[in-house]
């Protein structure tokens, strides 16, 4: 009876690379106003998602982390997403609203359930890992694809496979100082390869999020100590500095300063977005829909707080804050005891967010980059957060300064690192 699990949990990573393989080797050439129009291109994602959502109803695993995750942050996460599903009744084009937040959830509960099958943090993490950076391989097929072998920094910019070169580096960043030598290997490894990214990708977005998920990192570790107040206030002058030539000095590919002004045109796609949450304020519009209705078409509103309220409006935003508020309290509550991996996820995530300000990987459609922001929060969540509240329902163990780590309803081994 236990042989089967394995495989179902190497289909849903399987099914997960397929996703991103479809958006890089299986696009659509027509009409962008075509969306919604099903074609064999759409097919191939609905059977991707479709076959998922069956591997996960027949699988009863999913049951019993609903029951274990019903008092973590991403229950609320998830309601969100049921929201979105409810806001079909509501949008101007409900299929399309309801395909995608199913979707989302979907592929992300996928990752949450595979990954429940790893028998320890050291086992799960390397999983993500791994699984993190063949999708940010796959995701650059995309510049060979239409450019082919190049040496053109231009043509290599991006603002899809550097979310997961940031996210990854955060991690990896956070996490090295902290490893053993075996474990800092692995961390300096992906970190390196991802920092490579990053600087190939060029994204002004995701270097911002890289910093901002550094920042965090320093906080947690030093305590909001004098290092991460300087280095927050360094970069807050320049971010806020209406002189944008610092910007295009140091970036390797030619940049009107207008062009980083306007932040390349999505201010102007803002304004209307404004104008169009004035008209549904309270519930939205319908789900991932409202960039595309808009005079000025685009895939998604590139910020997830746009996505909210043109989606479900202020009751969705709310229900997103207090996700956020929750996710918070678990970082801080990890954090102050040093569980491994705790630090390293939070800088991530940070990342992950303030990324979704550019690229909208969470509170939106799914997307290639949301897998990273998936694997994270899985990894955050099962093996870090509920082991630390396994220990405190523990009245009756001893936690020794070594502390300890959680696998399979057992503690086993320590978890707690030093300073």
């Amino acid at each position: 009876m236990q042989k089967p699990l394995p495989k179902l949990a190497t289909l849903l990573w399987i099914a997960q690379i397929a996703f991103i393989a479809k958006t890089i080797f299986f696009i659509r050439p027509r009409d962008p106003r075509e969306f919604a129009v099903i074609d064999i291109y759409a097919n191939a994602e609905i059977a991707i998602v479709g076959l998922t959502l069956l591997i996960l109803v027949l699988n009863r695993r999913i049951i019993t982390l609903f029951s274990n995750l019903r008092h973590t942050s991403v229950i609320m996460f998830i309601i969100y997403y049921l929201l979105s599903t409810v806001s079909v009744l509501w949008s101007p084009m409900p299929r399309f609203t309801l395909f995608r937040a199913i979707e989302y959830l979907v592929m992300f509960l996928a990752i949450f359930c595979a990954l429940s099958f790893c028998k320890d943090f050291v086992n799960a993490e390397r999983k993500i890992l791994l699984v993190s950076l063949i999708g940010m391989l796959i995701e650059m097929c995309l510049p060979i694809k239409l450019y082919g072998f190049t040496f053109s920094i231009k043509a290599w910019h991006t603002n899809s496979y550097s979310v997961y070169a940031a996210m990854i580096f955060c991690y990896c960043f956070g996490e090295y100082f902290f490893a053993d030598k075996k474990r800092a290997k692995l961390l300096l490894f992906y970190g390196a390869v991802a920092l490579g990214v990053l600087i190939l990708g060029t994204c002004i977005t995701s270097f911002v999020a890289a910093v901002v998920g550094i920042f965090v990192v320093f906080a947690l570790k030093h305590k909001i100590g004098i290092i991460p107040v300087i280095f927050c206030t360094a970069i807050a002058i320049y971010l806020f500095n209406p002189n944008v030539d610092w910007i295009t000095s140091i970036m390797p590919i030619e940049r009107d300063p207008e062009s980083i002004l306007t932040l390349s045109g999505r201010t102007f796609l803002w304004e209307q977005y404004k104008e169009m949450i004035a008209e549904s304020p309270f519930y939205g519009g319908g789900f991932a829909i409202g960039s595309r209705l808009a005079n000025f078409y685009a895939q998604s509103t590139h910020n997830f707080i746009y996505s909210i309220l043109l989606g479900t409006g202020l009751t969705g935003m709310i229900i997103f804050i207090i996700y956020l508020i929750r996710f918070i309290y678990e970082v801080i509550e990890t954090c102050s005891k040093r569980y491994i991996g705790s630090i390293g996820c939070a800088g991530a995530l940070a990342c992950g967010l303030i990324n979704s300000l550019g690229l909208p990987i969470v509170a939106d459609q799914w997307m290639a980059p949301s897998l990273v922001f998936g694997c994270i929060s899985a990894l955050f969540l099962l093996f870090i957060v509920l082991p630390h509240r396994h220990m405190a329902g523990q009245r009756r163990l001893e936690i020794m300064n070594s502390g300890f780590f959680y696998s399979n309803n057992k503690i086993t081994e320590s978890h707690r690192i030093s300073n």
